[in-house]
């Protein structure tokens, strides 16, 4: 909840504003910055949304009427794992923006955000995982804005891709159109990957060198290098051996 600037002026003429507005808490890794833009959009405000070490900052520009009823929607339409814990304003000098944007993070000399833990897959992305149809059917490592890795991938705060361990799996252009798109609930989702461009699956016997290695085929399918494997026996090969009581170790 706000624990500052509960009241932010008393006035609703269309004098226009702009405030730089901090936010502290769990606002980074939860789509925080998408919900922000959204809205702003909705109510045609300019300004910007970004991540710095503290937390996420929005610096929002209208009308005053308008500014206000930004302030007190946004925490309805944040994603549930998000938490606002306390919010400071300051007010900016108007410079007539109309446009809103997502900005690159800010990077500063100490981190005090926080980042939610790894969170469990969505219906949404449960639904996507069982279609054949879909390019990212029972593909494992499937994820958007509202699941997926948080804490275990990250490097060091603000939360951007750069800085975490998805850092050196650049997006083919499927993933990419849908993290540039506003209306995607994979806009600016930082695990984002697809079987084409994300993270592959290794299968190594104890005692041998040799990998199965799962990478998409030509078909944009899913099959592992090593004697045709493809990945279901992957997958079917590791629970077998747990069967047995043996022993599965998995690394990232």
């Amino acid at each position: 909840m706000y624990s500052e600037g509960k009241q932010i002026g008393g006035t609703t003429h269309a004098k226009r504003r702009r405030l730089r507005v901090f936010f502290a808490g769990r606002v980074q890794g939860v789509g925080f910055r998408p919900a922000a833009y959204r809205l702003a959009r909705d109510l045609e405000l300019g300004g910007a949304v970004w991540n710095d070490p503290s937390g996420a900052v929005v610096e929002i520009e209208g009308n005053t009427e308008a500014v206000e009823e930004f302030l007190a929607r946004l925490p309805g339409v944040l994603p549930a794992i998000a938490s606002i814990e306390s919010v400071r304003f300051e007010e900016m000098e108007p410079s007539g923006s109309w446009d809103f944007e997502v900005l690159e993070s800010r990077v500063g000399t100490s981190a005090r955000g926080s980042l939610p833990p790894d969170t469990a897959l969505c219906p949404d992305c449960r639904r996507e995982l069982e279609d054949p149809e879909d390019p990212r059917f029972r593909y494992p490592f499937i994820t958007c804005s509202n699941c997926g890795p948080r804490f275990s991938i990250v490097r060091y705060l603000p939360y951007d891709r750069e800085r975490t361990s998805m850092a050196c799996f650049p997006l083919c252009e499927y993933c990419a159109s849908q993290y540039r798109d506003p209306s995607d609930r994979r806009f600016h989702a930082e695990p984002l990957s697809c079987p084409s461009c994300g993270p592959h699956l290794f299968f190594v016997e104890a005692g041998s060198a040799v990998a199965s290695v799962l990478r998409p085929d030509a078909s944009g399918g899913l099959q592992v290098s090593s004697a045709g494997r493809n990945y279901q026996e992957v997958i079917a090969r590791a629970k077998h051996m747990l069967s047995r009581g043996g022993v599965v170790a998995v690394k990232g």
